[in-house]
């Protein structure tokens, strides 16, 4: 702040007296005002001092982190450039190495415009030289502009410019020029087509097996790792745990002596529900998974012998006709038995040649089907042949056969069975050409599928009449035919028909008897020969047993002699065939039950050319014929075939 001047003209020893007291006098009167100004200013003063005193410690202490600042961005600065000189170092390594990788990659892949036809073994290409194709690695060689042509393999040899591979696989065809050359890793081996979604295999599929399983009432044979097991332990088996899926099948080796237990959730082929089969060591196992807890079984018995079906005793045994349903009464296995309908012979009716065959055999299928109670289950009866067509009196002509119906059972969650119908005969009339007797019927879906017996052939250049017999039906395991009927002359031949035991003899020129139980009849040249034996051994015409309509019995009693040839009918038989017709009286025996009718062959004018066939799909005996002067001539219609359900 300013100070107020003191005066103008201050006490001076030279002045006058006056003047000079004046001048005191003012002075003194000054004197305060400007003595507070000037301690005001002191008091100023000071302040200031100690603010700048304290500016200067602030200022000192601010100097001192300054430098101390300094320092810190030198030291910063220091740093950073060493930093910036260690990452230009790096970068330059990185593009170093950059250019190494690109140089060493380079290395590994080529080009060639050499000519190959793709196909195995050495191939050479003109490549660049430099390249690092090492002898033995793998490369493969993929045309340019398309990539489906390709082939793998080793280096064989590369010097220079020139490489040779040793292509072991390849992929397309054809000749290529434009090679991408690169070595790879080994390729590995095709999978098949679809992934493991579905698709063919193209090799061996080699299986793991896997730990032993301990016998118990639900046996796990799903959780370990392998597809083949062995059992051990003798503890029963009623069940398997949960299979991962449906369609999941393990092959399980027994090493013990378990018993399993048929079941509705554990079928054992050829073991009826609530039975049991205990295994022997050695026996082996396919677990098959229907659901993943419904189980299908088959037993393999390791000593060789066929597994003998285990199945209570049927109580009850019904006969169905026509078509419908069957309702089953319980839950458990039941056999079924069908025999096909049977067929209708051929006729044949001419004043010269004629010729006709018997029809054959129907099918004979049995099966073991699992049936629940309540459940419908359809079945078809196979239907005979229906008669043939009239010839008017006085007429000739040749009437072909007729094929019998198939008589099946079928239903949800079992197996379709089914019996064909016999084979329908053939006829020929002015031609001496050979007729082939037809095929039996066929069958399917069964254990036991039997075809049914061929009727015989009518051959030979004579100008007489021939007629084969009919097949039989197969209930003993095999379908006997009857014999060919042999026209070497102008006399008739006759076969007899087939028996379920034995077929019929050949005819020449004469009449064979039926075939029987026990075995066939004798061939017959210029003669008529007696049927086949029965049971015991005795000779056609002693029936053992007569025919009936009650299946049980008849399977049962199926055990006559056939018929004997030119014979009249001892009376019904069942199982054997009727002997065959030659030149004799009309025909008058009745075939057994599932056996074959006998042929007709005559030179002279009968009203009943034809035989019936034997219940239930025994084929039919031919007739061939001269016309007639007094009646009407009719093929006769057939017997149906069978369905039978035991349980």
């Amino acid at each position: 702040m300013p100070i107020t001047k003191l005066m103008d003209g201050l006490p001076n020893p030279s002045m006058a007296q006056a003047d000079f007291d004046q001048a005191v006098g003012k002075y003194m009167a000054d004197l305060p005002a400007w003595g507070a100004e000037a301690n005001a200013l002191e008091a100023n003063v000071n302040a200031k001092e100690v603010s700048a005193a304290q500016s200067a410690v602030v200022a000192s202490t601010k100097a001192g982190d300054a430098a101390s600042s300094a320092d810190s961005a030198l030291a910063s600065k220091n740093a950073a450039a060493t930093q910036a000189g260690n990452s230009a170092t790096k970068a330059g390594e990185a593009a170093a190495s950059a250019v190494a990788a690109a140089n060493a990659a380079a290395a590994l892949v080529g080009t060639s415009s050499t000519l190959n036809t793709i196909a195995t073994g050495p191939m050479v290409f003109l490549t660049q030289a430099g390249k690092q194709f090492q002898s033995g690695v793998d490369m493969k060689a993929v045309s340019a502009s398309n990539s489906a042509n390709a082939v793998y393999g080793k280096v064989a040899a590369y010097a220079g410019t020139s490489l040779t591979i040793n292509v072991t696989s390849y992929d397309g065809v054809g000749d290529v020029s434009d090679w991408n050359l690169a070595v790879v890793g080994q390729r590995g081996p095709l999978g098949p087509a679809g992934g493991i979604a579905g698709g063919n295999c193209t090799g061996a599929i080699n299986e793991a097996k896997g730990a032993d399983v301990a016998s118990a009432a639900m046996v796990d044979v799903w959780s370990g790792n392998g597809n083949y097991e062995v059992l051990i332990g003798a503890a029963a088996i009623i069940g398997f745990t949960a299979a991962p899926q449906a369609g999941a099948r393990r092959r399980v080796l027994v090493g013990g002596t378990p018993t399993l237990t048929a079941g509705a959730n554990l079928i054992i082929k050829g073991v009826q529900s609530g039975l049991s089969f205990t295994c022997a060591a050695g026996d082996e196992i396919d677990v098959w998974a229907e659901t993943t807890t419904k189980f299908r079984v088959t037993i393999t018995k390791g000593d060789g012998t066929a597994m003998a079906a285990l199945y209570g005793a049927f109580q009850i045994a019904m006969l169905l006709t026509g078509t419908g349903t069957y309702v089953a009464k319980k839950t458990a296995w039941h056999r079924i038995t069908l025999v096909g309908g049977s067929a209708r012979a051929g006729m044949a009716v001419s004043g010269g040649a004629a010729r006709a065959t018997g029809s054959s055999g129907a099918g004979y299928c049995v099966g073991m089907v699992f049936l629940i109670a309540g459940q419908s289950y359809s079945y078809i009866q196979g239907s005979g042949a229906a008669a043939s067509s009239t010839l008017a009196i006085g007429a000739s002509g040749a009437i072909q056969g007729a094929d019998g119906g198939a008589s099946s059972f079928f239903g949800a969650g079992i197996p379709t069975l089914t019996a064909n119908g016999g084979i329908g005969g053939l006829a020929s009339v002015g031609s001496t050409a050979t007729l082939t007797g037809p095929q039996g019927g066929t069958a399917s879906g069964g254990y036991l599928n039997v075809q049914g017996g061929k009727a015989g052939d009518v051959s030979g250049a004579g100008s007489g009449k021939g007629a084969s017999g009919g097949g039989a039906v197969g209930i003993m395991g095999a379908g006997f035919a009857s014999g060919d009927a042999v026209v070497t002359t102008g006399n008739p031949s006759a076969s007899g028909g087939a028996g379920v035991g034995g077929g019929s003899g050949t005819a020449t020129n004469g009449a064979s008897g039926g075939g029987g139980f026990g075995g066939p009849s004798t061939p017959a040249t210029n003669t008529a020969t007696n049927g086949g034996p029965n049971y015991t051994g005795v000779g056609g015409g002693t029936p053992a047993q007569a025919s009936t309509n009650n299946f049980l019995s008849v399977l049962l009693n199926a055990t006559s002699g056939g018929g004997n040839a030119n014979g009249t009918a001892p009376g019904d038989r069942s199982g054997g065939g009727a002997g065959g017709y030659a030149n004799s009286t009309a025909p008058s025996q009745s075939p057994g039950t599932f056996a074959g009718g006998g042929g007709y062959g005559s030179l002279t004018d009968n009203s009943v050319p034809n035989s019936s066939g034997g219940n239930y799909g025994g084929g039919q005996g031919g007739a061939a014929v001269p016309p007639t002067t007094s009646v009407t001539l009719t093929v006769p219609a057939c017997s149906p075939g069978m369905v039978m359900v035991e349980s």
